[in-house]
């Protein structure tokens, strides 16, 4: 993912759920789904409000450009 985001996505802002390797590789903003790096996220999860619709609302309001996410920490989760 770090080297993917490197390559194609330098700059941009990215919407990941595991952020580690690719805010060391690369150099770009991250909207990191699970909270860790953004703290709406952490506020709504929370609050047990953490849904589809907030992802897309955040992913719009940060102008991200890619969406990279393991779809197995998602199942049935939102």
């Amino acid at each position: 993912m770090g080297l993917f985001i490197r390559r194609y996505y330098q700059g941009s802002t990215v919407a990941l759920n595991d952020i580690g390797a690719v805010n060391f590789l690369a150099d770009n903003h991250c909207l990191d789904l699970k909270g860790l790096g953004t703290y709406e996220v952490t506020r709504l999860m929370r609050c047990h409000e953490y849904r589809t619709r907030d992802i897309f609302r955040l992913s719009r309001e940060a102008g991200v450009k890619v969406a990279m996410v393991y779809d197995n920490w998602y199942a049935g989760e939102i």
